[in-house]
């Protein structure tokens, strides 16, 4: 593992007047660095591993195997939720929402215009569409800098100093992903 750096690197003036700066609390792991600014005092984050993938418990088996995962063949770069059977999934899925008053639409331009209870169907490895088509968006992780920061009153948190269009996909949120019952012990604990 990758420990963090407190590295004397040329910090950039959007940050200053900081007291503690890490470059990249990812250490590389995301395209986009994250950086760390504590403008309050010398404190760091806590240590932790950073992963950008969810950690799987030897118990739990998610399968991603071709028989099982949904596929297109699709040529026009998945435009079309008649043809994608990727995106069609995730407006049938949605479906059963609309009696909440949710219209599932999925992915337009790469944004979410309405909440998608129901979860997104993105394309895939096995798929046959070009590996830029409009239903991958976060499989490709953060595109917009994010950082990690101090707060006076509430720990440390995460912000942007890019403007981000609405149903735009920031980030996910990772850990492990373990059995009820592991996860029920482990809850006791905090």
């Amino acid at each position: 593992d990758k420990q963090i750096s407190l590295q004397s690197n040329p910090i950039p003036s959007q940050y200053k007047p900081y007291i503690m700066y890490i470059p990249d609390l990812s250490n590389g792991t995301e395209d986009v660095p994250i950086p760390c600014v504590n403008w309050l005092n010398e404190e760091t984050p806590s240590p932790f591993k950073y992963v950008s993938g969810r950690c799987l418990e030897p118990s739990v088996h998610i399968p991603t195997d071709k028989p099982f995962m949904i596929t297109c063949d699709c040529i026009d770069g998945c435009i079309s939720s008649d043809v994608c059977a990727c995106r069609r999934l995730t407006i049938e899925e949605g479906r059963g929402m609309a009696k909440l008053g949710r219209d599932p639409n999925g992915y337009e331009h790469r944004r979410l215009l309405k909440q998608q209870i129901s979860g997104i169907y993105e394309c895939n490895q096995y798929c046959k569409c070009s590996k830029t088509c409009s239903n991958r968006v976060v499989q490709f992780g953060p595109r917009h800098q994010l950082i990690v920061f101090r707060t006076e009153k509430m720990g440390w948190g995460v912000m942007t100093l890019d403007d981000i269009p609405q149903g735009t996909f920031i980030c996910t949120y990772n850990g492990q992903v373990c059995k009820d019952e592991t996860a029920n012990e482990k809850g006791l604990s905090y």
